[in-house]
């Protein structure tokens, strides 16, 4: 068995952290520090010298610019799917943030020196990979998960990683590595079994990162020539030499189309035999690579995220979605309170992304830290400036994708037609249709728990039953047949029994200029109500108008929020005194 697991981490997981999925583009390197990628040279004897490290001299093309991007892989062995990757990048981190927080760079603590110039220069790019592989052999099972986090420089010097691995026998390791200049090396920390470890792996400058894709794209190399790099695998905390070699252009079948790509074979010296495969299209993204397994073969395919998951043999997000986020301490007056402010504080090195809106203020605090105000919507204040005549809104084209049908929301179906007309009564006041239409579903539609799919409107329609996705899904169509936009809200509601937030949608209608959040879902009766009061907490919304029928892509954004995320309650602000927060 622990033969085999040393052949997993060698033939899975090394190139998993290596490879695997993922280019999110092009980049290029910087010219004044970083590793220098050589011609490769005979073999003979090249294992004595050890890896090829050494300071980069050349010229290079300016970075590009990077933003928050997400890749989706399904894993396959021998074209059977055995599991998933989900990738996203982030960066680079502007030079304001660091000069505000200073001593802070995520995942890795304080920067060191020797690199404040890169950081203040150009920014660094935080990237999670994220690694769900189930697979027995010959009976054992060789499962495992990763979530692997980096912090780079553009030119893909390796600064910082967290690795959090768990294997079948469910035993956790967690590893973290931090450059440092001053000790010549990368200070290695682990966790394994409740015993931490820590020691000093020695380089004369920092190595590539394991995510290839971040230096890979920029070799511009011909067909049939080669480059050799020194990566550092934060599975094994080594480094090792490896020969990238450019094959030439070829077509190759990618989610439905045919794409021209740049072929390229990968392997450490150390590893003979073990030649990975990979594809790049124009844009430098790896959309498919391949690996000996077991004299077999294991594949990253590029796809959609439902089709990852499904494939993974994952169909609902049933159980992440019964995941209680806790927050510091209980919300008080909940059916009162006008207000509420939350601190998020994400898990270290990952990186938060929550939509702002008309009624959810959205303030970057310390470092990653957002601070997050919700506002009680109340129609009764001034109606007058949420009416308007939806007669105006269509010739908006930005509103188009929220009034339109979609196979969620079928407009044209009878039920949904005649359920829309029965419960909009006889105003043509949009604000009153609204509430109407929100208040006809709390009272008539019964409960029922949470789906392994979500339904569309035309089904929730004729059965009036559902979970919160059944609400906001017909809501949002009864909406659209009185030509009012409607798009639905994915986020965290409160639920004050157990004092903890928990995955939730509900429905936003424009009113004027102005998206205000209805939810038909809670037991709310008060007049001029929405059903929504200041402890629903949106991350994403949606048009529905590219959603499947099992709603996995719904609910994605809330995968990093769901992960290891903190919610601290801070306290209500009152006039001429200090917030004190916490």
């Amino acid at each position: 068995m622990r033969h085999l697991f040393g052949l997993l981490c060698t033939c899975i997981l090394l190139p998993i952290l290596a490879l695997a999925a993922v280019a999110q583009g092009p980049q290029s390197r910087d010219s004044s520090s970083g590793i220098q990628i050589v011609p490769s040279r005979p073999r003979s004897g090249e294992s004595s010298r050890g890896p090829l490290i050494s300071p980069r001299t050349e010229s290079a093309l300016p970075a590009a610019p990077e933003t928050h991007r997400e890749q989706w892989y399904v894993i396959e062995f021998n074209g059977t799917a055995v599991g998933y990757e989900r990738v996203s990048l982030t960066g680079p981190e502007t030079v304001a943030e660091i000069e505000h927080n200073p001593g802070t760079t995520g995942i890795v603590g304080a920067i060191d020196p020797a690199f404040s110039e890169t950081k203040s220069s150009s920014g660094n790019i935080f990237r999670t990979r994220d690694t769900r592989l189930k697979l027995k052999y010959f009976g054992q099972d060789l499962s495992v998960a990763a979530l692997l986090q980096t912090e780079e420089t553009t030119d893909g010097r390796l600064l910082g990683w967290k690795l959090n691995r768990t294997a079948a026998d469910q035993k956790q390791i967690r590893r973290t590595g931090r450059w440092s200049a001053n000790d010549g090396g990368y200070e290695l920390t682990e966790v394994r079994q409740g015993t931490t470890s820590r020691r000093l792996l020695t380089l004369p400058a920092p190595a590539s990162s394991p995510l290839v894709e971040a230096w890979t794209s920029s070799l511009h190399l011909r067909e049939r020539a080669s480059s050799t790099a020194a990566v550092l695998f934060p599975e094994s905390e080594s480094v090792r030499t490896v020969d990238i070699r450019c094959q030439g252009a070829q077509s190759i079948h990618d989610q439905g189309r045919q794409v021209a790509v740049a072929r390229y074979e990968w392997s450490a010296r150390d590893q003979a035999g073990q030649q990975s495969t990979y594809y790049l299209d124009e844009s430098g993204a790896v959309i498919l690579m391949q690996q000996p397994l077991f004299d077999s073969r294991l594949t990253f395919r590029r796809t959609l995220p439902d089709v990852a998951l499904q494939a993974a043999g994952i169909q609902t997000f049933d159980l992440d979605l019964k995941t209680l986020l806790r927050i510091n301490r209980p919300i008080e007056n909940v059916a009162s309170r006008t207000q509420t402010r939350i601190q998020l504080v994400p898990e270290a090195g990952s990186e938060l992304h929550v939509a702002s809106g008309d009624f959810q203020a959205v303030e970057q605090a310390r470092g990653r830290t957002l601070l997050v105000t919700l506002t009680r919507p109340d129609l009764n204040v001034d109606a007058r400036q949420f009416a308007v005549s939806p007669v105006s809104l269509l010739n908006d084209p930005q509103l188009r994708p929220y009034l339109t049908a979609s196979p969620l929301v079928d407009l044209a179906d009878p039920d949904v037609q005649r359920q829309a007309r029965l419960a909009g009564g006889s105003s043509s006041d949009p604000v009153q249709i609204a509430l109407h239409l929100r208040n006809d579903l709390a009272r008539h539609l019964r409960y029922r728990d949470f789906s392994a799919s979500i339904e569309s409107a035309s089904t929730t329609a004729q059965t009036m039953r559902g979970d919160c996705t059944a609400h906001a899904v017909l809501l949002c169509a009864m909406l659209r047949v009185h030509r009012i936009p409607a798009r639905v809200a994915v986020g965290l509601v409160y639920v004050e029994r157990i004092g903890a937030f928990t995955s939730h949608m509900w429905v936003e209608a424009k009113l004027n200029d102005r998206w205000v959040p209805f939810d038909s879902s809670t037991n709310a009766q008060q007049t001029g109500s929405t059903g929504v009061g200041c402890t629903h907490l949106k991350i994403a919304d949606s048009s529905l108008a590219d959603a499947s029928g099992n709603g996995i892509s719904l609910f994605l954004p809330l995968l990093d929020v769901l992960s290891g995320t903190q919610l601290k309650l801070q306290n209500d602000l009152v006039p001429g005194q200090p917030t004190n927060e916490q």
